[in-house]
Parts: structure tokens; sequence; C-alpha cells
């Protein structure tokens, strides 16, 4: 393949002309098999633009008296052709790693996950990874660094550094799955707002770090209806926002004992067509409140007949006439075109004929 751009690493073997004899002496060259797996490894953010399925590869070519090592990318079995603003970019990527902690591999880096590994968590936050990867557990007794979204880490002493460094990776991907999935959060414990949180939430110590006044925190408890993604629930709260989601089939039954429930204590809530939507600011009213749901849910009723309006107040006037016939009647909100609804129950056979 004519090659009009290339990336030349500073990797080289020395050619030693001559004849083949026993005395011969052992090419030099300036850099050893780590070298080059290091180099490959920490290539990799460099090469996703031309596609996720990139891979690098590193080939030798004679370059002034000796073999040189060069950088190609391949997608497949075919070699890609670089311009040359592409290969700037990536010579400038083999000087700085060749010169700048050399010895350590690209473990993890933020967003993407290396070639042929799981994936990292979708929509997970940059900054949650940044807080947390320097606790992990999986990488303990390596000496290592995180910088600009990229975790590091030196196998230079190991001897069977590629299958440590795979095993390593892949633990490391589901630490942090589990973490994340658990809802683990660094703060700051002379913060009062996080002694108020973690009182509101039921967190515990998850571990202690080296870094002055703050401590990884987790819940003590897990509810998978409320809370099916704890990480989530815990930073939208963080964040200010106490909308709670409850599972409740869109079955006209079923969302009637509910807003039975829930309109005896609660102004504002709505449902999807899976959900409930409703506020609470702490867990003790949201386990009060998803219990109150469960129980409601278990009650009998016999017939529910519905009516649709676009506005509260039209709603409310149709309620207030179909209570003159049937005790219970109540308003709630969907997600629909329509979005108030005014639901009508009766648990005998009789039959709301006379009604709206």
């Amino acid at each position: 393949m004519q090659k009009t751009h290339v990336v030349r690493t500073p990797y080289y073997r020395e050619i030693i002309e001559g004849q083949l004899l026993e005395a011969q002496p052992i090419a030099y060259q300036n850099f050893t098999d780590y070298n080059i797996f290091c180099l490959t490894t920490r290539l990799h953010p460099y090469i996703k633009e031309f596609s996720k399925e990139a891979y690098v590869v590193l080939s030798s070519y004679e370059y002034e008296e000796a073999v040189y090592f060069f950088v190609d990318i391949k997608i497949g079995d075919n070699y890609v052709s670089l311009n040359e603003e592409q290969a700037k970019r990536l010579q400038d990527a083999v000087v700085e790693i060749t010169t700048e902690n050399p010895n350590y591999t690209l473990l993890y880096y933020l967003g993407i996950g290396l070639p042929n590994k799981k994936n990292v968590i979708e929509d997970c936050p940059e900054s949650w990874i940044n807080d947390i990867i320097k606790f992990t557990l999986s990488t303990q007794g390596y000496d290592s660094f995180y910088k600009d979204g990229k975790f590091y880490l030196d196998l230079s002493d190991v001897d069977d550094y590629y299958n440590v460094f795979y095993e390593l990776q892949d633990s490391l991907i589901d630490e942090l799955r589990s973490l994340y999935f658990s809802g683990v959060l660094l703060f700051d414990i002379t913060d009062k707002q996080t002694e108020e949180f973690v009182k509101k939430f039921s967190l515990t110590i998850y571990a202690r770090t080296e870094l002055e006044n703050f401590n990884l925190y987790a819940p003590n408890w897990r509810n998978d209806l409320f809370a099916p993604n704890m990480f989530k629930f815990l930073t939208q709260r963080l964040l200010g926002d106490n909308k709670v989601s409850f599972p409740v089939a869109s079955k006209l039954m079923q969302r009637h004992k509910v807003a039975s429930y829930l309109s005896g204590f609660l102004d504002d809530f709505y449902f999807t067509m899976k959900y409930v939507y409703f506020d609470a600011d702490d867990l003790d009213k949201i386990r009060k409140i998803t219990d109150g749901i469960s129980v409601a849910l278990n009650g009998f009723l016999k017939k529910v007949m519905i009516k649709r309006f676009n506005s509260k107040k039209e709603a409310e006037d149709f309620a207030n006439e179909a209570k003159k016939v049937l005790k219970d009647v109540v308003i709630y909100r969907t997600d629909e075109s329509l979005p108030y609804t005014v639901s009508l129950a009766s648990s005998s056979s009789e039959i709301m004929e006379n009604i709206g």
C-alpha cells in the first residue's frame, strides 16, 4: 500500500550487515515488547475518529539504516489512509506517549472502553468516574495515575503483563459498574448539606479515602421499584429534583385505586403508561407513600369508568356533578393529549349510565 503520510515511532532496531554467524552480535534496539504494548494501548483514544472498529498495528519498515516501527491503523483487514492533519495528530500523540511516562499502559478511558471489551456504563458522568476511579480496589498494588479522563497503570515489572492487563481491565470495569449501580458517591464530610443528605437518604460510609474531609458513601438499602438505578436516584435528588416514579399498570382500576390513595394527601401526581410520579424529599416519605400505593393496589373494585378533559376546571365541574350520584370519584393527571381524567368507581354491579 502506498502511504502518503506516515507516523513514525522512536522505536528502532539496528541493521547488522554481514553473514549469519554464531558469534554475530545481537542487534541493538531501544525498546522492549512492553514499550510497544504500552504505545498500542495508549493510541486507542486517538483512532476512534476513523471507526469504533479501528485498531492499531505497529509495523516495522527500514528507515535511515535501521528498522523503525510505524503506526498503521486498520479496520478489519483494510489499512486506513491518513491525510496530513490526521498523521500530524497521531505523530504528536506518539511523541507525547513515548516521552511522558512511557512505561504506563492505558487501562481505561472515559466514554469508550477498550477494543473487544464490554462497554462502560452508558450515560455515566465523567465527574463521577473522576471522583471514584482513584479509589477502586481492582488496581491496588500497581503504580497508577488518572489524568484527563484516562487511567494509566505501570505493569513494567509484571512478566505476564499482557494477560494481567486484560484481567485488570475487566475487573476495573466490573467494579465501576458495581459502584455506579450501588450509588457510591464521594462527599465532603464537613459540608452541612452532605450531613443532611446522608441522613435523609440513609447513606453510610462505603470507604474512607486518603483525601482530607472526603469519604465514599453508599445507601444501606435497595429498592428496585422506585430506585432501580441508585446512582441516578441519588444524583437526581442532589440536583434538587425530588420526583419519584413507582410502577403502576395502565389499567383503569389500578390507576383509580392509586389516585384515591394519593389524592388524600398529595396535590400533584400524574400517571404515564407504566408509572405514577409524585414528589417526596426524603427516604422515609418515599417508603411511606410507596408502601401505601402497594396496599391500595390490593383493594377491590368491581367497575371503573373514566372521562377525560382538557382542563382541570372542566374535570372538577364534572367530578362535582358525579359525586351527587357516586361517592368514589377521583381526578388524576396523565401524560395523554387530554391530561385530566375523572375516574368513577363502584363496588357493586351498579351501571353508571346516568353520569355525564
